[in-house]
This record gives structure tokens, C-alpha cells and sequence, in this order.
């Protein structure tokens, strides 16, 4: 899954997501299983992260051709992506307040975006979120925003000289590194092709200017949709 863009509000999120099952086509099936038990795994260690599988593990995983074609799917699902991220928050939101019960008021809310105006469009929509409501003056001081993130590392490219440690900032930066890198600068193709290590792809996410965006320009039908994905806000009937 890339993701292209994020906002954490007060009591809901917005991800900006793009499915990847020509990513997930290549793993083999070691690696598919391993991913899944590190997303659900049978045991975990004291501190709650997954216990390393044993090799019985991963087989059970890998021994039946139907299940195994279903965990590629859902390793590239939207829904489930958005179903395991939310049930972490309830269950650490559910464990820091001392509650019980549920902690969302519904499923999420999901909208396809089907070029590049309205990916463009809709990444500034949520990265302006918490200006729009009243909670920061600027994108550079909205807190947990893909906008922050980026920021964060384009002035910490400034720190650098050489053009490649600045691409290298910028590209797999320290903040950014895990969205999906915006293509606006394509002098940086050679550090990009670098493997990503915190990321599904390195394939970008904006190929068009504001002034495209703003006249609306539909792009080729090759390239991947993506979808804005939206938490319903908490619900206010759990308990102590």
C-alpha cells in the first residue's frame, strides 16, 4: 500500500491511499506470510511487537493455495488496511483511558480518486485540515500531517551540500521517507530508483503542476488510482 497523504485530527483520520497488487504479485510466498504474521501474529513478545515465526508458522500460512491468494489480496486492500490501522488506535486509545467498549462510531468512509487533479486536490484538502479548523496558522505547524513530514525534510535537506545527500533527504527523508515521494522534481530520478525500505514503492504520487491541477488535466489510464480514506469520528459511549 502507498501512501500518498495523511491528517490525524482530534477524532478522525484521513489517509490518502493508493493499492499496490503489482507489488504484492512479486513477493513470494515466504514473504507474503511473514508479512501477515507480523500484521497478525499467533504470539507476540512482552513488549507486544510479533514474535519471530518458526518455520510451521510461515507453512501454515503458505499450505493452502486459497488462503494464501486471499492474504495477497488483502495485503493490497484498502479496507484492510484501514481495518488494522484502526483497530491499533482503539486498542492503545482503549488501553491509555482505562475503557472498554467501542472506541469508533462506524467503518470507515472511503472515496476513489481517479486522476491526478483530484489526488492533487484531494492531498491539499487533508493536509489543510487542521488549518481549516482552527488548530494551526500553517502546514509547517499542523501536527501529524504528511504536509509537516515533508516540510520537515525539505528544510532538512538545507542542512546538507552535496546534491545527492539533499535528494537523499528529500526522497527517504527521516520523516517522509514512508509516503509515497511527490514527482514534481524529476532531476531526482537516481536516488529514487534506491529500494525503499520503509514504503511499498518509490513510485510517486503528484506528475503534475498547481496549474494542471487547477484546469483540471485528466491523465493517462495507465497509472494507479488512489483512494481517500476516512475514519468515522469516536463515539462517545464507551466506558470506564
Amino acid at each position: 500500500m502507498d501512501v500518498l497523504g495523511f491528517s490525524v485530527m482530534s477524532n478522525h483520520l484521513h489517509a490518502i491511499l493508493r493499492n499496490r497488487p503489482d507489488v504484492v504479485k512479486t513477493w513470494s510466498d515466504e514473504v507474503v506470510a511473514r508479512r501477515w504474521w507480523n500484521l497478525f501474529p499467533s504470539r507476540r513478545n512482552k513488549d507486544g511487537s510479533p514474535a519471530e515465526p518458526a518455520d510451521t508458522d510461515l507453512k501454515s500460512l503458505t499450505a493452502d493455495a486459497k488462503v494464501l491468494a486471499e492474504l495477497r489480496a488483502r495485503l493490497s486492500s484498502v479496507s484492510w488496511f484501514m481495518r488494522s490501522t484502526s483497530e491499533v488506535i482503539a486498542r492503545m486509545a482503549n488501553a491509555e483511558e482505562a475503557c472498554t467498549g467501542r472506541f469508533w462510531e462506524g467503518r470507515l468512509k472511503a472515496t476513489v480518486l481517479t486522476d491526478e487533479s483530484a489526488i492533487t486536490a484531494c492531498m491539499v484538502h487533508v493536509d489543510l485540515n487542521p488549518v481549516r479548523a482552527g488548530l494551526a496558522a500553517t502546514p509547517e505547524q499542523s501536527d501529524f500531517t504528511s504536509a509537516q513530514e515533508r516540510i520537515a525534510d525539505l528544510k532538512s535537506a538545507e542542512d546538507v551540500s552535496a546534491v545527492e545527500a539533499k535528494d537523499l533527504r528529500i526522497e527517504h527523508g527521516e520523516k517522509a521517507g514512508w509516503l509515497a515521494p511527490i514527482e514534481l522534481e524529476p532531476k531526482r530520478k537516481k536516488v529514487r530508483e534506491k529500494s525503499p525500505s520503509r514504503r511499498a514503492s518509490n513510485r510517486g504520487c503528484v506528475f503534475m503542476s498547481l496549474t494542471e491541477c487547477s484546469a483540471n488535466r485528466v491523465t493517462p489510464a495507465s497509472r494507479f488510482n488512489a483512494a481517500v480514506a476516512s475514519t468515522i469520528p469516536t463515539s462517545g459511549s464507551r466506558h470506564a
